[in-house]
């Protein structure tokens, strides 16, 4: 022992960086069996590793090579000069990377949760092992919209908007509608957060995601036909491939109405599908999780799934969050909306004339 920190005490430098390689090795071992370090181990390395360097860089321009230290003092004027022009950017790269750690207990599970406010309020849940490692499986993550607050710090009672529940292999489970008024109804019977126009002629499967060919969405027409939407497969940035099909025959046989090339969309995981009868149907995307909505979208066919468009929605405010999907009411075609006000949800409301084409706010 007294061997090796005498040869750490002459070589800070080189050992700093054997350090961190050993670091590094031990990091991708964990991942090999799922776990990962809690987020203050990563932060402790990075503090040691940091000052390791400095005292390297010092004790090596203390020698007496001349070269050496003048290398090391341009080098060392130029990284200053760098950090004192940038010093905003590098403020703005902390905030983005530094997420609040919490032990939290859920439906009777502990979990570590990383929330993540850059641009929105997303918490994201991993499954606790102890004070040092975690699982590196994302198992649950909890939408709560705009805002840029900790929902842990005690100063907020906000409810998520949306929760995401995810398997062992990382894919989505189900997907858990916690607005506020949620558990709104109407003539066609929105059951937590899902529209069901009627239970015996619309069945949405909102079970686990991870067959292919598995059954999204799907709504009998009558006795001969019906419509359903078909999962296909994942593809990266968070997209499923899908695909339509309509039976003239009960079930018997079922033809895909997709018209283009590859017979297949890619959405966001999490959207929400509807057909209003076999020719007018809606996919709500919520775009790419863990941001404030990029991407989103409501697609619209008029066709019964043959082609998908983007519907124009005529809104008053910037940002507008589709909260379900559309639904019919008394002839009507209706759809409700939120804007996020104050940290506060303010709904909002939509028809279209025009089959969902075109929303006009009312």
């Amino acid at each position: 022992m007294r061997k090796f920190l005498e040869n750490l005490r002459k070589n800070i430098f080189l050992y700093t960086i054997i350090f961190l390689l050993l670091f590094i090795i031990s990091h991708f071992v964990l991942n090999i069996f799922n776990i990962q370090y809690r987020q203050w181990i990563y932060w402790s390395v990075l503090a040691v590793f940091i000052i390791g360097i400095i005292l390297g860089i010092v004790q090596i321009v203390r020698k007496k090579d001349e070269n050496i230290k003048t290398a090391f003092i341009i080098m060392g004027m130029f990284v200053t000069i760098i950090i004192v022009a940038f010093w905003k950017m590098f403020l703005l790269l902390f905030a983005f990377l530094y997420t609040p750690e919490h032990v939290i207990e859920k439906d009777d599970k502990k979990y570590v949760a990383y929330v993540d406010s850059f641009l929105q309020v997303n918490v994201n849940y991993y499954d606790y092992i102890n004070l040092f490692i975690m699982g590196n499986k994302i198992r649950i993550r909890e939408d709560y919209g705009n805002g840029g607050y900790d929902p842990f710090d005690g100063k907020h009672d906000n409810k998520p908007i949306n929760c995401y529940y995810y398997d062992k292999n990382g894919k989505i489970i189900n997907n858990e509608d916690n607005s506020l008024d949620s558990k709104i109804t109407n003539s066609n019977d929105i059951i937590e957060g899902t529209l069901k126009e009627n239970i015996s002629n619309d069945n949405y499967k909102n079970d686990s995601i991870n067959e292919e060919n598995e059954i999204l969405y799907e709504k009998k027409i009558d006795d001969k036909k019906s419509i359903r939407v078909i999962y296909k497969g994942s593809v990266l940035a968070q997209r499923s491939i899908i695909g339509i099909e309509k039976t003239y025959d009960g079930g018997k046989t079922w033809i895909e109405q997709l018209d283009n090339l590859d017979k297949f969309i890619q959405i966001h995981n999490g959207a929400k599908f509807v057909f209003i009868n076999e020719n007018v149907g809606f996919i709500n995307d919520p775009g790419i999780a863990g941001t404030s909505g990029d991407n989103r979208e409501l697609l619209v066919t008029i066709n019964g799934g043959k082609t998908f468009e983007v519907a124009k929605i005529h809104k008053k405010a910037e940002d507008v969050y589709i909260e379900d999907v559309p639904y019919e009411e008394n002839g009507i075609l209706k759809l409700k909306a939120y804007t996020i006000e104050n940290l506060e949800e303010k709904y909002i409301y939509f028809h279209s004339e025009n089959n969902g084409l075109e929303w006009q706010q009312y």
